[in-house]
């Protein structure tokens, strides 16, 4: 006998019960939830299966997610990464989606997460974009190793590194621990070629070249990037001027760099 789909009201009722759950302080209420995130009747009355078979931002469990994701309690941090132990929550493809994503909350990130992350970006597992951009996003040093681990792993394709570069590092690139992280790249594990598009991506900015008119990225202002950052955005430069070939027009834009950054000290 085909399952019942839940009423709109039945629907509405358990997820306001559940967003009451993510929102507390309280240890026990988070712990709660977690048993009954750890359903699969309770998902799928939180959510229809019709539901599954749209857009996973779409699913009332994105916003319970991201509401767990911004409890700045340690028992809510807690629940997000006992979720990641449990592979039933996950076999759900959207259901990893958003779990990967609200991970990016999660700092620094435990080593649940960091193998939670690298199962999910193995190549061509269709996880690995929304991964990488979770890995850069959370930035701290447990995950920009990973990102690392993942730049330099040959069974990935040179093209999707690029596509990471040009996406998630782009956007992040005044975050000091991922400077600090391409610094060791640059110094090895990195193809040639790679290493030239990430000084591109660090120090230059070509939106008509990288990307498609409807999928512009913008770079962050480099006003806004902390001297610690940019005392290690200079390390990177001198390093690209002194050991790196790099074409006139890259050196230009590399010193260019180096000179508003001197201005600012």
């Amino acid at each position: 006998m085909a399952q019942t789909e839940p009423s709109k009201e039945d629907q509405r009722a358990l997820a306001t019960e559940a967003f009451a759950l993510a929102k507390s302080v309280r240890p026990e209420d988070h712990s709660l939830l977690l048993q009954k995130l750890k359903s699969e009747e309770f998902l799928k009355k939180l959510d229809s299966e019709k539901a599954y078979q749209g857009p996973s931002n779409r699913l009332r469990l994105r916003h319970l997610l991201e509401t767990l994701s911004k409890n700045p309690t340690s028992s809510a941090r807690n629940t997000l990464v006992a979720l990641t132990q449990i592979p039933e929550f996950y076999k759900e493809p959207a259901r990893a989606d958003l779990l990967i994503k609200a991970c990016a909350e999660v700092r620094p990130a435990p080593r649940e997460v960091i193998k939670f992350w690298d199962n999910h970006s193995q190549p061509d597992d269709g996880f690995t974009p929304l991964t990488i951009e979770a890995i850069v996003k959370n930035g701290s040093e447990p995950a920009i190793t990973l990102l690392e681990k993942k730049m330099a792993d040959p069974k990935h394709e040179e093209e999707d590194k690029l596509d990471w570069m040009r996406s998630s590092i782009l956007t992040h690139r005044n975050d000091f621990i991922l400077l600090q992280g391409c610094e060791r790249m640059l110094s090895g594990g990195l193809l040639d070629n790679l290493r030239i598009a990430l000084i591109e991506v660090l120090f230059d900015y070509r939106p008509k070249e990288w990307f498609r008119p409807s999928t512009v990225l913008k770079a962050p202002d480099r006003r806004q990037a902390t001297p610690e950052a940019l005392a290690q955005l200079r390390k990177i430069g001198e390093f690209a001027l002194n050991k790196m070939n790099l074409k006139e027009d890259l050196r230009k834009k590399v010193e260019k760099t180096l000179e508003e950054i001197k201005e600012r000290r």
